[in-house]
């Protein structure tokens, strides 16, 4: 069993509250362990089985928490170093850390035979997850990078799906003139 396992189920059930509570359910039992954890609610959807596995909550914390540091200082501008890093630094370093946490973990669990991936279907779960993080790390990375914005990512994106699309129908078009003719 990996060593922080209980930091792990600890996270895990709590994103499933916070998720409950984000629908407006009420968790009347919270329960962690090594060997694991449940909570008990008046309240149940996928998004609330499948938020541990999408939601990267230690992530989300070190984000709120530089987030309330940048309240009273610039933390980009800061030249200072703790232990040789700029607190920016330290930021990309923490992000990252929590970020391999949950990543790893994530995919440690999904074979485990979770009943927050089967009960909704596993495939449909499966592809929730991916879908949610890879949007998740499409977030970040916007965030993160000074040049790029919503708009223009959104624009980019676009703009190749609009260029696979037509080349996609240009190689219909050639495999139907050349064997759509019965040759």
């Amino acid at each position: 069993m990996p060593r922080p396992l209980r930091a792990y189920v600890f996270g895990h059930e709590l994103t499933h509250a916070i998720w409950v509570w984000m629908w407006g359910g009420r968790v009347s039992r919270f329960e962690v362990s090594r060997e694991g954890g449940y909570i008990l609610t008046d309240t149940h959807n996928f998004w609330i089985a499948l938020a541990p596995y999408f939601y990267p909550l230690y992530s989300l914390v070190v984000i709120l928490g530089f987030g309330v540091a940048s309240l009273f200082c610039d933390i980009t501008r800061v030249e200072e170093t703790f232990l040789f890093m700029t607190p920016l630094q330290w930021l990309f370093l923490l992000l990252g850390g929590t970020w391999a946490f949950h990543l790893s973990f994530t995919i440690w669990m999904i074979p485990k035979g979770q009943t927050d991936l089967t009960y909704h279907g596993t495939f449909f779960s499966l592809v929730v997850i991916y879908l949610m993080n890879l949007l998740l790390v499409l977030v970040f990375l916007i965030v993160t990078a000074r040049h790029l914005t919503f708009a223009a990512f959104g624009r980019e994106l676009l703009e190749n799906a609009e260029n696979c699309s037509a080349t996609l129908w240009s190689w219909v078009q050639q495999l139907h003139a050349q064997f759509g003719d019965g040759k």
